[in-house]
């Protein structure tokens, strides 16, 4: 497949003709051609295709399909099936009437390429443009915030887990070495790893579910030593199946000596498995973890949506990031603003939820001129949600001196600086005497540690006075008038959600699963900026009649 880039080819008359009559007032799709042309051009995608070979169907077509799958939910079935039946999708794809359009296959292999050569921002980017050469890309003001995507697997317990990955992986050699397996493998395993492992065909009872753990671990030890022994076979190691293998047997399983000296093979306790930022879901989706935020769980990943909030122009997503599942807001917010820097898109006041802040965001933000709103966490220590007690707000800091003066007028014996495992910045660690804590009559709102010395641990000087203008900031009343835009982008992930699909994953894959957020971020952006260009205005929210009877205050 080579592309051999050609012209942009004009609308035919006849499709053009055909249109104003059936559709005089056009749609979404018409007036999205009218309104922005083709967009894409075959130059941009000369790096996917070699320069010989049969010709490749026009890829500024794929990618305008692409974004009509995502703005009208469509497989790829029926976008090819639509290329060769609507006429709107004719008009914009600039195709004769009697254009057969192509096999669907074509757009799975457009996607891996756009995947294989990191361009899945392309699509995304070149529409961002388009808008901004339309002035309607206002960036002063910008939101975010995240949502869980489920990744396109089925949610499976320890015992599924364990039994589906040593039938993937024999399945996955059964392939290649057909007549080798059946002499190496017992013959009990066709029948006990003949099918998909579900919960419905594995025993019900505690001890027999035990047994059949057991068994199954031995199995794939088994299995994994034969390869091991075998030097012809020990390549095959390295294929996927068997490398997922290896990790999830590490991860479930532990070996270890009985008193005979017999080598035993034990289920790790729940508890003694990896952390979920590494641990194994499912064979089927190496990339998926699982996670918790608040009541909702979920095995996937997480999509950060980053949009302008300017009331002069729409509401247009300058910014996507697909994340695995367990990674934390706060550590995204740096690789956002990086981006939007690089793209010339940096925001002047972005609006984040508590999950994004933290003083090391705080900071980074206020160097790149930019004005991170939000409003932070509250102290997790008892002190704090004590009403009587002395939580770090009570001591007085004194940093030229490097003391810490606590509310009875003692001062600090020991004060050090280091760099945390976790953050770029260093932290003050701070202790007072034994012998001033002991002896003072308010310990116990102090401190509950069993030596009865009271430590501090604080950020440095900068961290910490960004973090207390923050809160300062958090208790002003404007503050809530400033930040209650912020509210709007959650309108925008369930839009996305509803109309879209970003919370559930089409492909498999981060990378996969990346494209499609950035194709449905693309497909938002033309809806909007259509409207935006036909007059059409945000509309108030929603209130039911019940809610109006309030009055407004």
């Amino acid at each position: 497949m080579s592309l051999h880039a050609a012209p942009l080819a004009e609308i035919p008359t006849r499709t053009a003709e055909l249109v104003r009559i059936i559709l005089p007032k056009g749609n979404t799709i018409t007036q999205l051609r009218d309104c922005f042309g083709a967009v894409y051009s075959d130059d941009q995608f000369r790096s996917l295709y070699p320069t010989r070979g049969q010709p490749a169907y026009a890829p500024w077509r794929l990618a305008l399909v692409t974004i009509f799958q995502f703005l009208e939910h469509l497989s790829d079935r029926q976008a090819a099936e639509h290329v060769r039946t609507r006429l709107d999708w004719k008009y914009a794809l600039a195709l004769e009437l009697e254009d057969l359009g192509f096999h669907y296959s074509v757009l799975s292999e457009f996607r891996s390429r756009l995947v294989a050569a990191d361009q899945g921002e392309m699509l995304f980017n070149t529409f961002l443009q388009a808008c901004r050469d339309h002035h309607l890309l206002k960036p002063g003001r910008q939101r975010t915030d995240s949502t869980h995507v489920l990744a396109r697997m089925r949610v499976l317990n320890r015992l599924e887990l364990i039994g589906e990955t040593l039938r993937v992986a024999l399945d996955d050699l059964a392939t290649i070495i057909p007549e080798t397996l059946c002499q190496v493998i017992p013959a009990a395993w066709l029948a006990r790893y003949g099918r998909r492992v579900e919960e419905g065909n594995l025993p019900h009872s505690e001890p027999s579910r035990s047994e059949l753990a057991q068994t199954i671990g031995e199995d794939g030890f088994f299995l994994m030593t034969s390869l091991l022994n075998d030097t012809a076979l020990n390549p095959l190691l390295d294929r996927p199946a068997l490398a997922m293998l290896r990790q999830v047997w590490v991860q479930q399983f532990q070996r270890e000596l009985s008193n005979q000296g017999v080598m035993q093979i034990k289920l790790r306790a729940q508890e003694d498995t990896p952390p979920a930022e590494s641990r194994r879901c499912t064979p089927h989706e190496a990339e998926a973890r699982a996670s918790i935020k608040r009541h909702t769980r979920w095995q996937g990943y997480k999509v950060h949506f980053t949009e302008c909030c300017d009331e002069a122009g729409p509401r247009l997503i300058t910014h996507v990031k697909t994340t695995p599942a367990t990674q934390p807001d706060v550590q995204v917010n740096d690789t956002i603003q990086t981006e939007l820097i690089a793209r010339a898109l940096r925001p002047e006041t972005h609006l984040v939820d508590a999950g994004y802040l933290s003083g090391d965001a705080l900071v980074e933000s206020q160097a790149r001129g930019i004005d991170l709103v939000g409003p932070l966490r509250e102290s997790s220590s008892w002190q704090s949600r004590t009403a009587d007690a002395f939580d770090l707000s009570a001591f007085v800091i004194q940093w030229e001196q490097r003391q810490v003066t606590c509310p009875e007028g003692q001062v600090s014996t020991m004060w050090s600086e280091r760099s945390l495992s976790w953050t770029r910045r260093p932290a003050v660690q701070v202790k007072f005497s034994a012998s001033s804590c002991r002896n003072c009559s308010v310990q116990s709102r102090c401190t509950r540690a069993k030596s009865g010395v009271r430590t501090l641990g604080f950020p440095d000087r900068v961290t910490f006075e960004a973090l207390q203008k923050a809160r300062e900031r958090a208790g002003q009343a404007d503050f809530h008038l400033a930040y209650r835009d912020r509210a709007g982008i959650e309108a925008t992930v369930s839009q996305g959600v509803r109309r879209f699909g970003v919370r559930v994953a089409q492909y498999r894959g981060r990378a996969k699963v990346a494209l499609q957020e950035l194709s449905a971020a693309t497909a938002v952006n033309r809806v909007r900026a259509t409207q935006w260009l036909a007059g059409e205005r945000l509309e108030t929210t929603y209130r039911t009649q019940f809610a109006r009877l309030q009055p407004a205050h």
